[in-house]
């Protein structure tokens, strides 16, 4: 693996949270871009749009159940394969709508929201409150001891990292299995209060009679419900989320503020696949997380050239990346070599 002791001195919170411990070096930033790309600009990209907004839910769960319906209907053949990848897909892509729309924006309001959240996060077994407040604190604490997203420092060796790629890998990640030092689980409601705890116990009911629901489908109907939904849910998934993690936080600079992401530059396919999430769009997310997905692409255009000026590194090879972290294995939330292609070459001829 490569690292070096400064990088995990900074990741534990004594110089890297400087950045972020009251935020007031993400308030200069926003500022700096907001003078940058001007007010008018700013409120366009804050702008929602609620026809979008219903249209992606709608594709998202039709296309859900679109690929349910068409493994069940034809005959099992490597078009089944690909409508599993397919359905691990948009199950991937309901957890990131509900990132976007009922945890950042809520634009149905708080109960609304949760209703909305409730439908999406269901199917992939989630707590709805606990996602939402587990994921806002990873955006108060981005960096720090507290940064709910800490477990993926423990993804250190190439065998880990293959291994959270399957369910079991990401739940041993998740539940801090692998963790160097104990803390609480993911997903776990974080903030004690009456509405979220009544909330919790809803959520918690809804997902156990939709799972009986399922369980008694997989035993009456196993083409509908287990080929169709679960193994998709258990074995994609988890593929999904390894690919999409690597370009959001796996390469930033400790110490550059600016870079608090993967700065891998996406294009028409990267995109969308992610719904606008990650690589160049996660960092443009955590530095104004309201901004709805449709109009990252825009914000990506005004502010890219402000983040250049502010040393954030550009990445275009995705390949390279996906080399970087599966193969030779540098280490998540720190500085990556700048020239991959170089660095593994020298890497070769060291052995």
């Amino acid at each position: 693996m490569q690292t070096n002791d400064s990088h995990q001195k900074e990741f534990s919170g004594e110089a890297y949270s400087k950045y972020f411990r009251d935020k007031s070096h993400l308030r200069f930033i926003q500022k700096e871009i907001i003078s940058f790309i001007g007010h008018e600009n700013l409120k366009f990209l804050h702008s929602q749009n609620l026809f979008l907004d219903c249209l992606a839910i709608i594709l998202v769960i039709s296309g859900f159940i679109g690929c349910i319906v068409g493994i069940y209907y034809f005959p099992i053949g490597v078009h089944t394969v690909f409508l599993m990848i397919l359905e691990g897909l948009f199950l991937t892509l309901m957890g990131l709508i509900n990132h976007d729309l009922f945890v950042h924006r809520r634009p149905f309001g708080s109960t609304g929201s949760w209703i909305g959240s409730i439908f999406l996060t269901t199917p992939l077994g989630l707590s709805s409150s606990g996602y939402a407040q587990t994921h806002l604190a990873h955006h108060m604490h981005i960096g720090t001891r507290k940064d709910t997203e800490v477990y993926k420092q423990d993804l250190d060796t190439s065998l880990k990292r293959l291994f959270f790629c399957t369910f079991i890998g990401f739940k041993l990640a998740t539940n801090g299995l692998w963790a160097r030092e104990k803390r609480p689980r993911y997903f776990e409601v974080r903030v004690s209060n009456k509405v979220l705890r009544r909330r919790s116990n809803i959520e918690s009911v809804i997902r156990a009679i939709f799972f009986i629901g399922v369980g008694i489908g997989c035993f009456l109907i196993p083409k509908l419900f287990l080929v169709g939904y679960v193994l998709p849910a258990i074995i994609m998934v988890p593929i999904w989320n390894s690919l999409r993690i690597i370009i959001e936080h796996g390469e930033v600079n400790p110490d550059n503020p600016w870079h608090n992401s993967t700065y891998y530059r996406t294009g028409f396919i990267t995109r969308p696949i992610f719904l606008w999430d990650s690589g160049d769009c996660h960092l443009i997310h955590h530095l104004f997380p309201a901004i709805p997905f449709y109009r990252i692409s825009r914000a990506i255009e005004l502010i890219d050239p402000i983040l250049q000026k502010n040393g954030v590194i550009s990445r275009h090879s995705y390949i390279e990346l996906l080399k970087g972290w599966f193969i030779d294995c540098y280490e998540h939330r720190s500085l990556w070599p700048k020239n991959l292609t170089e660095a593994v070459i020298v890497k070769s001829e060291c052995k």
